[in-house]
């Protein structure tokens, strides 16, 4: 779940060269598997987009285990409020960054949620 489009981005894959290998090959056949062209590099500042992709995949392909991949993004929250038009922007944005333009993932879904104030949860569930 994300309250910014800014939390999409981090600084990356900061593994170490054995681990690191292991998860440029997952995300290799992740890409080859969506279609995705090689030389888009999935390490950089949308690694946990590619990460959480990687694990659908292994889900689905490798040990055939249904999942899905559901990326929650909170409307209007009082400390950063995005609204739906700019949550679209910014999904649009990511996907072209990660090579995904016009590719549908499968068992994948956006789920966009209004955000509440800790004190409006208090009164709605006591």
């Amino acid at each position: 779940a994300k309250n910014h489009p800014c939390e999409i981005y981090s600084k990356g894959c900061r593994a170490k060269p054995c681990s690191r290998r292991k998860i440029e090959s997952a995300l290799e056949v992740t890409k080859r598997w969506l279609g995705v062209p090689e030389c888009v590099d999935w390490t950089g500042p949308l690694y946990q987009s590619a990460n959480l992709l990687a694990h659908l995949y292994f889900c689905l392909e490798v040990v055939h285990i249904p999942a899905w991949l559901v990326n929650v993004y909170f409307l209007c929250d009082p400390h950063s409020p995005t609204n739906r038009e700019k949550w679209q922007a910014a999904i649009a944005r990511v996907k072209e960054e990660m090579g995904l333009t016009g590719i549908t993932v499968p068992h994948t879904a956006e789920l966009f949620l209004e955000a509440k104030e800790r004190r409006e949860l208090d009164i709605i569930y006591g």
